[in-house]
């Protein structure tokens, strides 16, 4: 910039020099005569010189001041860099939040969904009747027959239950529990040796415990006290009958355990479970929902509603079950019946989602395992099928279960793992 101002200043001198040579050399002329013969001179003035002005700037200086202006001037700012890159990474992590979001609903939506398209060697199957179940019941299938493992187990017949007393006719005197004797110390016994650091406290604590306890202390002594609870006789007779087939002495027994009293649960039971085995439903069910008046988590009567459930009329049935499944949630056996009862409509979404909710509450029994591994099948799900059909025929193993457990190791062995 110096240099640029250095270079004006020599021309703008140059220049006045210039004009002021020329101004001397008009003023050095002759003046011409006067016009009445007298001589005039004017007095020059001298005009004040300038001084020698800057020699012309040369063609690298001139460059030079060029570049310092065009480093200087808006155009010399550095460019902002794209942000294309960065749009389309966001629309790519976009894209795959979007893929694994429908990914999981098609999964989701295959398992529960209730129309699911079958597959065509389930198609036609039939859900057995309480009927075919009793005929099971008395005929048990031979090894190796055709039955179609595709075919969810109906509830258990009703149960006959033991007096509430847990003390059958039968049951064996078990033997006293061995007596419990305190520990005692002995100077040469050896002891597990304590941290090195409070190894001495340890040792000083043992020898004031042994010196403070008193010689004479007895041993403590626990042992099972031998007297049975009392069982009324007429439930104990009930019993007997009722396990022999004998309905109408079971009957008679327990009306007269109720006699004595009215809210005997092992007699309502035993009643309930001798009008169910008649064919009397209705009556069955009554006793049944007096003995939940009275203990609302009864297992033996849930265990019974489910069993004397009507699936002629599932209308009718299916409020019901939704209503006792509402004021006894905890019931295993009240979810397997709905289930049951949905299978034998082919409304299979319906049947799994209450065989899981059984499951849930029974994981161990073996029966529920089949059921849902049943409705998976009619499901069109080989995979999910085939892990809860091995499953139920690794909790039958010793068990008594209602179904073959050869047929369902059979079909877990034909779908994929």
């Amino acid at each position: 910039m110096s240099l640029l101002l250095d270079a004006l200043k020599r021309a703008e001198q140059e220049k006045l020099a210039r004009e002021a040579g020329r101004a001397d050399g008009g003023l050095d002329a002759p003046a011409g005569p006067a016009s009445r013969g007298e001589s005039f001179e004017l007095e020059s003035i001298e005009k004040p010189r300038a001084g020698p002005g800057p020699a012309p700037a040369s063609p690298g200086e001139r460059a030079s001041a060029q570049t310092v202006f065009a480093a200087k001037s808006p155009s010399g700012v550095l460019p902002t860099p794209s942000k294309a890159p960065i749009y389309v990474a966001a629309a790519l992590v976009l894209l795959l939040i979007v893929a694994g979001g429908a990914y999981v609903w098609v999964q989701l939506n295959a398992i529960t969904n209730p129309y699911a398209a079958k597959s065509s060697s389930s198609a036609g199957l039939k859900p057995i009747t309480p009927a075919e179940q009793a005929a099971r019941a008395a005929a048990p299938p031979a090894a190796g027959t055709g039955a179609n493992a595709r075919t969810p187990l109906m509830p258990p017949e009703a149960p006959v239950p033991p007096p509430a007393s847990g003390v059958t006719p039968t049951l064996p005197n078990a033997p006293p529990v061995a007596a419990y004797r305190p520990e005692t110390v002995s100077p040469g016994a050896k002891r597990a040796k304590p941290p090195a650091q409070d190894a001495e406290r340890a040792v000083m604590g043992l020898l004031q415990e042994s010196a403070q306890r008193p010689a004479t202390t007895p041993p403590l002594k626990l042992a099972r006290s031998m007297e049975q609870p009392r069982v009324s006789p007429d439930i104990a007779a009930g019993y007997d009958n009722l396990v022999r087939g004998d309905l109408a002495g079971a009957r008679k027994s327990y009306q007269a355990a109720l006699a004595v009293d009215a809210n005997s649960v092992d007699a309502l039971l035993g009643l309930a479970t001798v009008n169910a085995r008649s064919g009397e439903r209705a009556a069955a069910a009554r006793d049944y929902r007096k003995v939940l008046a009275i203990d609302a988590s009864n297992p033996d009567a849930l265990a019974g509603l489910a069993a004397i459930a009507d699936y002629s009329r599932p209308d009718a049935l299916e409020p019901t079950l939704k209503a006792d499944i509402a004021r006894y949630p905890q019931s295993a056996a009240l979810q397997m019946t709905l289930g049951t009862l949905y299978a034998s409509q082919s409304r299979w979404g319906e049947a799994q989602a209450a065989f899981f909710e059984a499951h849930r509450l029974d994981p161990a029994n073996a029966d529920v395992l089949y059921n849902l591994a049943v409705s998976l099948d009619n499901m069109n799900q080989p995979r999910l099928a085939g892990e809860y059909y091995r499953r139920a025929v690794q909790q039958a193993r010793g068990r008594n279960v209602q179904f073959d457990a050869r047929i369902a190791e059979r079909r877990a062995a034909e779908l994929p793992r």
